[in-house]
């Protein structure tokens, strides 16, 4: 999964994310240096991006 911040239209490195999982755990971080994410694990279901916390408007 890649983060692409809101009116970008690449990822970005290091971007800070929420990411909420179909168990409803959510997980937070930063981005790698190609601004992907990787999750293993992950039960059957649907993944969201959301914004953290400190960086919502």
């Amino acid at each position: 999964m890649y983060v692409v911040p809101d009116g970008q239209q690449v990822p970005l490195a290091r971007a800070p994310f929420a990411l909420v999982r179909p168990d409803g755990l959510m997980r937070l971080g930063l981005a790698d240096r190609r601004g992907e994410l990787f999750e293993m694990a992950v039960p059957d279901g649907v993944l969201r991006l959301a914004v953290p916390a400190p960086l919502a408007r």
